[in-house]
Order: structure tokens, then sequence, then C-alpha cells
């Protein structure tokens, strides 16, 4: 390239300075006022207080549900509206979520994720019933019942039902006689109960209420006013008390053989006779 033509070539650095330069001076743009203005708060009139500006004073979460699938008994939370069925993330199954109040004859099973009630006038045959609580104010008669929450309210005495649930509520207005042998995680009475009962985890029994019978718990709970007329067996887990394997009690272990030699036994080594 010949120098003519390399002395008329600048970098952008080179031109930005030359602007500068040929640029007179105070002649940097500058800003107008803008025109714009902000309203003026408007005064009440006759001297009254203006009204408190609204804020939002909580939120509201939406509302969360514990559901046990009654085709695979998986364990899953459901949060928001509930609707008519709820698929099970498991095994798929469409669960139905209707609530039942039977009062009358009732033959038909009973499969859903929401809560029955037995009311007074029922009348059930050998029908079997699946749902997520179960509130029981009469008979059951001979129902089969399985849910995660019985709640007791009324003369409940379901002498010949088949019972199977997690926890279980006795309702202040309960009065309730069992004669079989109760089984559930925990247990709390805010009526009356007359029963067996064992609770895997914890026993309460509230103020004013009555508790008669047994009852074999690790934890036992009683609020100021309880009654308590039953035999306890306060056992940590819930369960049976093992002793651990070896010799019965009393029994002395066997001591070494000795040796008729002199009182005391020796070691006997390879190579005696």
């Amino acid at each position: 390239m010949a120098d003519g033509d390399r002395a008329k070539m600048i970098d952008g650095f080179a031109s930005v300075q030359a602007v500068r330069r040929r640029r007179p001076k105070g002649a940097d743009p500058k800003y107008a006022p803008t025109r714009t203005r902000l309203p003026a708060p408007r005064k009440p009139a006759g001297g009254a207080k203006a009204p408190p500006v609204a804020h939002a004073a909580r939120t509201a979460l939406p509302p969360r549900y514990d559901i046990l699938c009654y085709a695979c008994a998986y364990r899953f939370t459901h949060t928001g509206r509930m609707p008519e069925t709820v698929l099970c993330p498991k095994c798929r199954e469409a669960l139905q979520t209707k609530a039942y109040t039977l009062d009358g004859p009732w033959s038909e099973p009973i499969a859903t994720v929401g809560t029955v009630t037995v009311a007074v006038g029922a009348a059930l045959g050998a029908v079997r019933i699946v749902a997520s609580k179960v509130r029981i104010a009469a008979d059951p008669g001979e129902a089969e019942i399985v849910c995660q929450d019985l709640e007791l309210t009324g003369n409940a005495a379901p002498g010949l039902a088949r019972l199977s649930f997690r926890d279980l509520l006795v309702a202040p207005e309960g009065r309730c006689v069992f004669t079989q042998k109760l089984a559930c995680r925990k247990a709390a009475v805010l009526g009356r109960l007359k029963a067996r009962l064992e609770a895997e985890e914890s026993l309460t029994v509230g103020a004013g209420a009555t508790f008669q019978g047994e009852a074999r718990t690790p934890r036992l709970i009683l609020e100021d006013g309880a009654r308590l007329s039953a035999r306890l067996a306060i056992v940590p887990g819930g369960g049976a008390v093992e002793k651990p394997a070896g010799k019965p009690d009393g029994e002395k272990r066997p001591t070494p053989a000795r040796r008729a030699r002199g009182g005391r036994g020796k070691k006997k080594v390879a190579g005696d006779q």
C-alpha cells in the first residue's frame, strides 16, 4: 500500500477525538426539564381525614388434602380445589371424592377418598366401605369399614362391624362401647369410651372425658378433669416387651470344668497324657 493511502486511514478512537476537538465549547446537549407533573393529593372537603389505603392483610393458601389411594395404597397430597375425581400418580386410578351420608338401608359397596357418615337410621348389610374419613353415629351393622380417620359420635356401638383405621377420635357427644379390640396409631377420647384399645403412638383423654377398659400404649396424655378407670400397660413402641435372647432368669451359667488334681484346675496343653 502506498504511503499516501496509509496516511488517509484513521482508527475509531482518533475519529472521536477529532470530532470533540472540532465541537465548539459549550455545545454539549442539555436535557430540558420534563413537563410532566404528578397530580397533587386531593384533600377531603371539610377537613375530614383521608380514607386509609387498602392493603392486602394476608394471602390465602390453597387447601391441601392427604389422600390414600384405595386401589394401590399409595399416599399422596392434592393441593387446591377438590374435583369429582382425583388421579392417583402411581396406579393412574381415578379416585372418587364424593361424600356419602347413610341414613337408611344401604347394600352397595362404597369406595371414595371423601367422608362417609353413618347417621341415625342407617341399616347397613354386609357391605364394604373404603373412605378417607368415616363418621359413625349409629350401629353400622355387619359392614366392613376401612378408613384413615374414624370418628365416633352419638351412641355408637359397632359390635359386629369389622373396623380397620389409622386414627381414632371420640367426639365430645360420643358415648361408645366396644366389645372387640381396637388397634390404631393415635387415639383421642373427648367423650366416653369403653373398650380394649391398643394405640401405637399415643392415647389422649381430654378434659371431662372418660375412658374405661384396657389400654396399651407407649404414651398416655391426661388433661385436667379427665376420668380414667382402666387397666394400663405403658409399653415402649406400643408392642409387647420382649426379653433379649439368653438364659432364663435365675439360671446360673455353667462354670468351666476343673481337673480333680490338687483342687485348682490346670490348662491342658498338647502332649499331655
